[in-house]
């Protein structure tokens, strides 16, 4: 959503930009070069910067990263995953959601697919950099976060871990440490200050030092996790596949401020601050939580 547009991206279906209060489509691109097979069905969200559009499109078939026109919807620049793909089609898939931060001076696009975590120019979509995780990584989910000139991600499936590369300094970033007992599949990690919380899907809670990785803690929360945390107000919330939410306190233990629960209907989308609010949406319905 950016200036009373709104910005929608379906993958293989096509995308769109809509005028937020009248509902008139502005432009729609639905171009065959943009289909590819996502297997289990699109789920990658498009990021906004500057005069483009970016996101994902990473098949079983076909494997790149894509910049459209904002005001136009045409093609700015596509570029295609070079990283040395596993035979499988099943392993070359990814639903990851690209960042853009500045490094060294300089924007860079940060974006994890299988097996590879690449680094582009944004302007252009040039390669800059790529780094192979050294163990099976696919279907990505979990985003990326920086911070403290680091790279936090997840490698997601198979086996999960949590990869932590120095960039600040460096022209190519080196892995600094990583964790590799109760990384999440789906969660994205979150930074708090110097702690990176991260939450797997069966419910381990795990709080690391951000520079050095070393473990703060550890507690097994209930319930099965889909959803990132969402950090406002100097508090933490962590909502299960269920519709529980956890309200924590960020600190070298486990601080419980508040349970709440929506009835009904499973959750797995993360929350959507708003305001002095969150909207929360279930397979079903879309909620507004506030004080």
């Amino acid at each position: 959503m950016e200036d009373g547009k709104l910005f929608l991206h379906f993958g293989a279906y096509g995308n769109a930009c809509i005028d937020s209060e009248s509902g008139k489509i502005i432009w729609k691109n639905d171009e065959k070069k943009l289909w590819i097979m996502h297997e289990n069905g699109p789920g990658s969200s498009p990021i906004l910067w500057k005069n483009l559009m970016i996101f994902h499109l990473d098949g079983s078939d076909r494997q790149s990263i894509v910049a459209l026109h904002k005001d136009s919807g045409e093609i700015a620049w596509q570029t295609k995953r070079s990283g040395e793909m596993r035979e499988n089609p099943q392993l070359q898939k990814s639903y990851s959601t690209p960042i853009i931060e500045e490094f060294n001076g300089k924007p860079v696009l940060i974006s994890c697919a299988a097996d590879w975590v690449y680094g582009y120019n944004p302007e252009n979509g040039e390669e800059l950099w790529k780094i192979k995780y050294g163990i099976l990584g696919f279907s990505n989910v979990a985003r990326p976060v920086v911070g403290h000139g680091i790279i936090y991600l997840s490698t997601c499936f198979s086996k999960a871990e949590i990869h932590a590369y120095q960039y600040e300094g460096l022209a190519t970033p080196k892995l600094a440490w990583k964790m590799t007992k109760g990384a999440p599949k789906m969660p994205s990690p979150i930074l708090v200050g110097e702690q990176l919380y991260v939450v797997n899907d069966g419910g381990i809670l795990s709080v690391v030092n951000a520079k050095t990785g070393e473990l703060d803690w550890r507690e097994r929360l209930d319930g099965e996790f889909s959803a990132s945390p969402t950090y406002a107000n100097g508090l933490l919330y962590l909502s299960d596949q269920a519709g529980k939410t956890m309200v924590i306190r960020p600190g070298k233990s486990l601080q419980i401020i508040a349970e709440n629960e929506l009835e009904g209907s499973p959750h797995m989308a993360s929350f959507a601050p708003f305001k002095n609010s969150f909207l929360i949406r279930t397979d079903r319905t879309l909620y507004r939580v506030g004080q």
